[in-house]
This record gives C-alpha cells, structure tokens and sequence, in this order.
C-alpha cells in the first residue's frame, strides 16, 4: 500500500490542484474559457493523476475535505439560476480560491512540487496572468477569496485575519 511521503505537502497539492479544477468544471455555460484556463488545467490535470496514492492518510483526507467544506459554507459557490453577473462573480470567487490554493501548494509543497516543477510553474504562469486580470476587475471576489483561504478554508489558515482582511 502506498501512501504519499510528506502527506502535508502532498495534501496542499492535491488542494492546489482541485480547487482550480473545480472552477474549471463549472465555468458558466455559455462563456469561452479564457486560454490561460485551459492552460493551467491541462497542466493541473497532468499534477493530479501523479498526486494518485493507494491510501491517504486519515489526517490528510479529513484536511482536504474540511478545506473544501468550509470554502463552500464561506460562499464559495453560485447557483447557475442567479443572473448571469451574480453567476460570473460567484465563478470570480472560485477562481481565486483556485489561485490562492495553487499559489499556496507551490510555494509550501516543494517535494512534492519539484517533481513536476515544470507543470507547476506552467500551472502557476497561466494562473498568475488571469490573477493580475481579474483581480483588478473583481476587486471584492478577490478580497472574498482571499478572506476565506486565509483565514478558514486553507490548511495554514489564521482565523484572527477575519476580521483584518474585509
């Protein structure tokens, strides 16, 4: 049975992989998936099948679903009968979770990372160029983001930035 060495950092992979393709998996209908989308996922998707362990820790697993649980009861979600522009900005909230996650694996992961260290850096370029778009046109969905992985739903969270970050 395999299980993954330095379950810690595998655990901020497997997250900084899943929270960006999750966006990716419910990006509005009706849009075209912007070109650097594509590319950190293609990449992203290639990281996760290498991420595959026989068994994860119970530790490991429980912080991977608690990270997605509590991202989701802090509003990180939409409802595909929102209007379109509640639709959009509710995906804008994924989106830089995803970012936030993938910033954090890359730069907290490094033996699990250097691996694949040109994936990662592909992942993370393409990432970066939607993140200094975005956030400068969702400026509120990218506060939003940041106040949930910061301070609830990342592994390394501090609640105390709650109330800093708003």
């Amino acid at each position: 049975m395999q299980y993954p060495a330095s379950s810690a950092q595998h655990r901020d992979c497997v997250l900084g992989c899943s929270f960006l393709l999750t966006a990716w998996d419910f990006f509005p209908k009706g849009l075209e998936r912007p070109v650097e989308l594509r590319t950190a996922c293609e990449a992203l998707k290639a990281i996760h099948g290498s991420l595959a362990v026989d068994r994860m820790p119970a530790g490991e697993l429980r912080d991977i679903n608690a990270a997605c649980e509590r991202a989701t009861d802090d509003g990180i979600w939409y409802d595909s009968e929102w209007e379109p522009s509640e639709v959009w900005k509710g995906w804008m909230r994924m989106f830089f979770i995803g970012w936030y996650a993938l910033t954090d694996a890359v730069n907290t992961a490094s033996a699990w990372v250097s691996k694949q260290h040109n994936l990662w850096s592909a992942a993370q370029k393409a990432a970066d160029v939607l993140y200094a778009r975005w956030s400068k046109k969702y400026p509120r969905e990218e506060l939003f983001a940041c106040r949930v992985w910061c301070s609830s739903a990342s592994p390394h969270a501090h609640p105390e930035l709650e109330e800093w970050i708003q």
